[in-house]
């Protein structure tokens, strides 16, 4: 698992890639759906693409109350949705 991960794009908070798929994961203090937002927007999988792996997306909100995962969301990745 690779934290704060620096790509041309940006920094992914984390990335963990197993031998038959790869994670990548944004976390936020506002909500898993702009986590999410940020991870596509700033193409974050891109990178990883070429592994030919599949890629999931995840977004985790923490509540700014008490600090735990308040919401958390997950897509794969759709450059190989069309395949």
């Amino acid at each position: 698992m690779n934290a704060e991960e620096v790509i041309a794009q940006g920094r992914i908070d984390a990335v963990l890639e197993l031998p038959d798929k790869i994670y990548i994961i944004e976390f936020k203090m506002s909500s898993a759906q702009i986590a999410l937002g940020q991870i596509r927007a700033r193409g974050y999988a891109q990178p990883y693409r070429a592994s030919g792996k599949p890629i999931t997306l995840i977004g985790i909100a923490f509540g700014k109350g008490t600090h735990a995962i308040g919401d958390w969301k997950s897509e794969n990745d759709e450059s190989l949705c069309s395949r």
